[in-house]
């Protein structure tokens, strides 16, 4: 778990997710347990609704497909950071 200020009132932890999606939603509940204003990134090699969803629903605030570029990355911290929902697009496409 990397956990980032991005202001002092702001946290962002970005989580690289297990495959198993239970003990992702259940990690996922952890942290929100322990601070619900911390802001939750997750990041994993599925990008299907039925993996995203659950993640969503336990608290994530954002979802970026495994390995993002630099760019994305920044831009998902940025929005996630702001209290904005961070999905890639071919989720829902």
């Amino acid at each position: 778990i990397l956990k980032k200020r991005v202001q002092p009132d702001r946290s962002i932890v970005i989580l690289d997710l297990p495959n198993i999606k239970q003990s992702a939603v259940k990690t996922i509940r952890l942290v929100k347990e322990q601070s619900d204003d911390t802001k939750i990134l997750a990041i994993h090699i599925y990008t299907t609704k039925l993996l995203v969803e659950p993640l969503i629903e336990a608290g994530a605030n954002g979802y970026l497909n495994y390995e993002p570029s630099v760019e994305e990355l920044r831009e998902a911290i940025h929005s996630v950071s702001e209290g904005e929902r961070y999905l890639p697009g071919q989720i829902y496409r």
